[in-house]
């Protein structure tokens, strides 16, 4: 049996690739290459037999994709190599789904194989197998550190140290939904403006374009908590107390942020004959639901705390689209 299990640590990967710059080419990127062909050379060349399957040729890892990973955890791993090659034109998609529905291919006595190589007896192996399932986030892993330092590793990947791929596979779930946030935020005033001229007309869009840029003095304030914000709760998240600690942030920045909705509503009278003049006033109306929608708005940062620690940022769509309909 295994003794002993070589780990690339981080602090060597980051060696390997910034200091002693080991650069990884991969020959298949930039040839031609067929399976079918080097296949056909093989047979004909040297009489080479084909063993089944996709990694295969070693017993080990037939156990794994052939056995283990479909009985165990229901994954067959043959749909990415059929995929691949559904995608590239080499087999229809009709033929591969037929080559999926069959049973993968188990050599023969391949269980007792594997159970002599770790030297199982049959009750331990049986228990092994029947046990609920493990799953990577029930281990410790590096995933959250090389997520939170996806910068350096752009940084990386533009000096060819690591694949693009590599920045990209953990960008973009993360990115794609604020992209759609940033994309629905950018149109956001163009279709107010278009909605208010359309449904009260030019005179009531001159009211309502007043009474939005008094509203948006509201952004002094949320600007300033969250440009303190994002540094602050992400250097506390790991502390046994930081629960209450954001709670505490969020009534106190709940109560200041509605306090500022009030006193912006009590004067925005004033500040609209100031800055535009007296046959403005009417717009004065607006200040206030504006002003809410973009307070809370501002409380998701704090609410949506966790989903920017578990990186699932297509939860901020819901507040998000819930902040567009109070613009409404």
């Amino acid at each position: 049996p295994m003794r002993t299990y070589p780990l690339m640590t981080f602090e060597r990967f980051l060696w390997w690739t910034m200091v002693a710059r080991i650069r990884k080419i991969r020959p298949f990127w930039y040839i031609d290459y067929s399976k079918e062909d080097a296949r056909a050379y093989l047979e004909r060349s040297f009489g080479w037999e084909y063993y089944g399957g996709h990694h295969l040729e070693n017993r080990m890892t037939a156990y794994f994709h052939s056995i283990y990973a479909p009985q165990k955890f229901k994954s067959d791993f043959r749909n990415n190599a059929l995929a691949a090659l559904a995608r590239n034109g080499k087999i229809s998609r009709q033929e591969a789904w037929a080559e999926y529905q069959k049973p993968p291919h188990v050599e023969s006595d391949l269980v007792q194989y594997f159970k002599k190589r770790l030297e199982l007896d049959d009750e331990t192996y049986d228990r092994a197998m029947a046990s609920p399932p493990m799953s990577w986030t029930d281990y410790p892993t590096y995933k959250k550190r090389f997520e939170m330092l996806r910068p350096l590793f752009y940084v990386l990947a533009k000096a060819n140290l690591v694949p693009m791929s590599f920045y990209l596979r953990e960008l973009i779930p993360f990115a794609v939904p604020l992209g759609v946030i940033c994309a629905a935020g950018a149109f956001t005033p163009a279709l107010e403006r278009s909605m208010t001229e359309r449904l009260l007309g030019a005179e009531q869009l001159g009211l309502y374009s007043a009474g939005s840029k008094v509203a948006m003095l509201l952004a002094l304030i949320v600007g300033s908590f969250q440009t303190a914000w994002g540094p602050f709760s992400t250097s506390i998240y790991k502390e046994v107390n930081a629960a209450e600690t954001y709670n505490l942030v969020l009534k106190l920045y709940c109560f200041l942020i509605c306090f500022a909705v009030m006193v912006l509503d009590l004067v925005s009278p004033s500040l609209i004959q100031l800055l535009a003049s007296y046959r403005y006033s009417e717009a004065a109306v607006v200040v206030f639901p504006l002003a809410a929608a973009a307070a809370v708005q501002s409380v998701s940062w704090i609410t949506e705390i966790g989903i920017s620690f578990s990186k699932r940022s297509s939860l901020s769509l819901y507040s998000h689209t819930i902040y567009i309909g109070g613009l409404r």
